[in-house]
């Protein structure tokens, strides 16, 4: 038999509407969980929708990797669970036509499906966590407000800050406490009854109302002096401690394939002056060869939920996307225990970080194939 054929042509239509819906209501269901905190950035921290919608899109292609294979998971569940549901999965079976055969047509854009998603997550997933960080730490630095906590210390540099209340739409602080570090070790307290704060550069700038200045005079901190004040201003540097948008730094998983390849490369556990750091090398090394392999992984994934979801949705004889999306959050869920499971092996050392990476893969491949099997021979 030719391929494709005209049969294979109906099935992959068919997979269209399931796999794009699949993603819109995974990655919306993804979402859900950061939408309280965006929300709060437009009403209380005042921050631009433009902002937040940059946020939003650099979330989504973290989201993408694992909503993609999910969709074709679930895609794949909804047609051939609707095949089988309506005897045509049967009506190919008398035709002479094996399970293997109907599955070429979704494997094969599975296949091109995997190329495009490997260079996204190693490439444009990387890329977009690095600027999501570069982005919230852009909006800390411009709204140094919502690193203070209201009722605990909060630490900036060396300034320790406590406020009773505030109110970041208009950056207000009440019932101030200011610990301010002075060049001679003593420190300063400031109370006040009121204040608030603005950026300037890389400098926060607080200002406070109607308050009082407590600075020890004697090194042995048994004399010191009380000045009251109307308005006082205190600079707070902040270029180092709140992550400027200049930072080069990526973690692991901000690196693109071309970054974490160059130091897996470099890391040489045999260059190690004693057991402890070679034992961290190694340890380090295998960090990054899960998060290399696995980012591939991930996208290998929708070729192995085809493989699996054919025969359950076969076996299952049930079309529609409420049995599909309750099979596909087990078997995602199964899936995910395994991924979690082997890298946390890996980094300890216990498992080979390459099979530690394919392992999800490897087990719901074999479990594919056993259920396809059994079928083929129901």
């Amino acid at each position: 038999m030719k391929f494709p054929t005209t049969l294979d042509r109906y099935i992959l239509k068919e997979h269209i509407s399931p796999f794009i819906g699949g993603i819109g209501v995974l990655s919306f269901i993804m979402l859900l969980d950061y939408f309280i905190r965006l929300a709060d950035l437009v009403v209380r921290k005042n921050v631009p929708l433009l902002t937040v919608g940059k946020l939003v899109i650099y979330l989504l292609a973290f989201i993408l990797t694992m909503s993609v294979p999910m969709s074709v998971l679930i895609a794949s569940l909804v047609v051939y669970g609707r095949m089988s549901q309506d005897f045509e999965t049967l009506a190919a079976k008398s035709l002479g036509i094996s399970l293997r055969r109907l599955a070429l047509a979704p494997l094969a854009a599975a296949f091109l499906l995997f190329i495009f998603m490997t260079w996204f997550n190693l490439e444009v997933s990387p890329e977009s966590n690095y600027r999501l960080r570069m982005l919230l730490s852009e909006i800390s630095r411009k709204k140094p407000i919502s690193q203070i906590e209201a009722g605990r210390f909060t630490q900036i540099k060396d300034y320790r800050i406590f406020v009773e209340r505030k109110n970041e739409r208009t950056s207000e602080l009440f019932g101030i406490k200011l610990n301010e570090p002075l060049k001679n070790g003593i420190v300063r307290v400031i109370i006040a009854k009121y204040g608030r704060l603005i950026t300037k550069g890389d400098t926060i700038i607080m200002i406070m109302i109607d308050g009082e200045i407590h600075e020890p005079t004697s090194p042995d901190l048994q004399l010191y002096r009380t000045v009251k004040f109307t308005r006082h201003i205190v600079k707070i540097p902040i270029s180092e401690e709140m992550a400027s948008v200049k930072s080069k730094y990526r973690s692991p998983r901000e690196r693109k394939a071309r970054q974490l390849l160059k130091e897996i490369r470099e890391i040489n556990p045999a260059t190690a002056r004693d057991t402890v750091e070679a034992n961290w090398l190694r340890t380090k090394k295998s960090r990054l060869i899960v998060e290399f392999n696995k980012r591939i992984s991930l996208a290998f994934a929708g070729i192995v939920f085809v493989l699996i979801a054919v025969p359950i949705a076969t076996i299952a004889r049930r079309g529609g996307y409420g049995t599909a999306f309750g099979i596909s959050f087990l078997v995602f869920t199964f899936y995910y225990i395994i991924m979690i499971a082997s890298e946390d092996f890996a980094k300890k050392g216990m498992m080979n970080p390459y099979i530690a990476s394919w392992l999800p893969n490897i087990v719901t491949a074999i479990i594919g194939a056993i259920l396809s099997i059994k079928e083929e021979k129901a």
